[in-house]
């Protein structure tokens, strides 16, 4: 249950265990239910067959402990949208209906209709009584009639699936422009292949709605840490230190630049400001995983204090060559 005045979830129940039990031996059931209000959880537990156990679990936070995680949320639809939309719905009807058209224009593409003209009425009976002499293995025989013209031979010209294949083509460019998907990702090939600077126009939707998915997924992800925190030292949210309200969700850029390109720009960026140059984000950003983020940073300090020791040496050198009240000082 949405609460609309604090812009959040107010309640909720989950299914939190199912199994087969004595009284639902081949299905499972639920016998565990979470029940999430503000500053308690009560775990619903089934024992018998329409007999359950409540148990309350108190927490400090004013507030259940559950997080909306919902796509472009609006004031009327506070649980968010579907991305399986009407329209989406009907074009996967569409397209499966033709792909079985497809299926059935396939199978007479591959054995033509056939039929035979001026048979006689025997060769028609017999024809008719054992029509398995059609097979592929058969060889068909036939006399003059009393005319003596010769049986017609022929089969009805079959329909090519090539106009289907291309009504799936303009589905899925319908279903692209509906859902952002690219055609490249529909597993639509195209004839001449495209450029660096096509390919990412056709992202620029699908990446765009990724974004907004981030946005509110970022909120969402930060306020099940900042609870996960509170739960856990038995604090409020507000309780928490000025530190740990710091946290934040991380994503990576969904538009996935190439590690050349992201490099480019990093090193521009450090040239710009020195200090953000050999920091943990500036290898993050330039391609590195974190094993070898690690191990470069571990390599710096260690130059660092090597450098700090014999930087000391020097200076006690120093201090022992020169006078007593150098050495006195020192």
């Amino acid at each position: 249950i949405f609460d609309v005045a604090n812009n959040r979830l107010g309640s909720g129940l989950v299914i939190a265990d199912m199994k087969r039990t004595t009284w639902s031996e081949t299905k499972p059931v639920p016998v565990q239910l979470n029940m999430h209000v503000p500053k308690a959880v009560i775990v619903l537990t089934q024992t018998e067959y329409g007999q359950w156990v409540a148990k309350r679990e108190e927490h400090p936070l004013d507030r259940p402990l559950m997080e909306l995680f919902a796509f472009r949320p609006t004031g009327i639809k506070p649980f968010g949208q579907t991305r399986i939309t009407k329209t989406v719905r009907n074009i996967s009807d569409e397209v499966v209906r033709t792909l079985q058209n497809m299926a059935i224009s396939s199978a007479f593409y591959a054995h033509p209709q056939k039929y035979l003209m001026g048979l006689t009425e025997e060769q028609y009976d017999n024809m008719v009584e054992s029509k398995w002499k059609l097979t592929i293995d058969a060889m068909l025989l036939g006399t003059r009639d009393e005319d003596g013209n010769l049986p017609v031979f022929g089969q009805l010209p079959a329909v090519s699936p090539q106009p289907y294949i291309e009504i799936i083509r303009s589905y899925a460019a319908l279903f692209s422009g509906s859902t952002g998907v690219p055609l490249n990702s529909l597993g639509i090939v195209q004839d001449n292949p495209s450029s660096a600077e096509a390919i990412a126009a056709a992202r620029e939707d699908i990446c765009i709605a990724a974004q907004d998915l981030i946005e509110s997924n970022s909120v969402s992800l930060r306020n099940v840490a900042l609870m996960a925190m509170a739960v856990a030292e038995d604090k409020t949210i507000e309780e928490l230190s000025d530190h740990q309200k710091t946290v934040m969700a991380h994503f990576k850029d969904p538009s996935m630049p190439s590690i050349v390109s992201q490099a480019d720009a990093m090193v521009k960026i450090a040239a710009a400001d020195q200090e953000f140059a050999g920091t943990s984000v500036f290898y993050e950003q330039m391609g590195f995983d974190e094993p070898t983020r690690r191990r470069i940073m571990t390599d710096k300090q260690e130059q660092r204090a090597k450098q700090a020791v014999t930087a000391l040496m020097a200076s006690k050198k120093v201090n022992a060559n020169g006078d007593d009240s150098t050495q006195a000082a020192g």
